[in-house]
């Protein structure tokens, strides 16, 4: 399971504001404090879609790059040019978690009808 503060390392380091071997501790207490808000709405909003199944600060090792990916475009200033890159990549794991997201056991009994 990845925590709240990897999933942030992940994302602003997919978007170069760290550097390999950079964490979230690296960065100002405002900045992590403005990533955490953004990662708290966007897990709501994942989680109003279906799309978030996981405990807070418990991201299972599937998804977090997928999250990561979706959270990249809510955490950056971008320019015109570069926006639809972002935006793509943001889809791209808004999908990959739906998809994931699908393929969680609800434990609920099913009926079957055989004939």
């Amino acid at each position: 399971m990845a925590t709240n503060n990897e999933i942030i390392t992940l994302v602003l380091q997919k978007v170069d504001v760290l550097m390999e071997g950079e964490t979230s501790t690296d960065i100002s207490a405002d900045d992590l404090s403005t990533m955490q808000d953004v990662l708290s709405k966007r897990v709501e909003f994942l989680r109003e879609h279906n799309a978030a199944w996981w405990d807070d600060d418990s991201v299972p090792e599937s998804a977090a790059d997928s999250l990561a990916d979706y959270l990249t475009y809510y955490c950056v200033i971008i320019p015109k040019s570069e926006r639809m890159a972002f935006r793509g990549d943001s889809v791209e794991g808004f999908r990959q978690l739906v998809d994931l997201g699908a393929m969680q056991s609800s434990d609920e009994p099913i009926q079957a009808d055989y004939f």
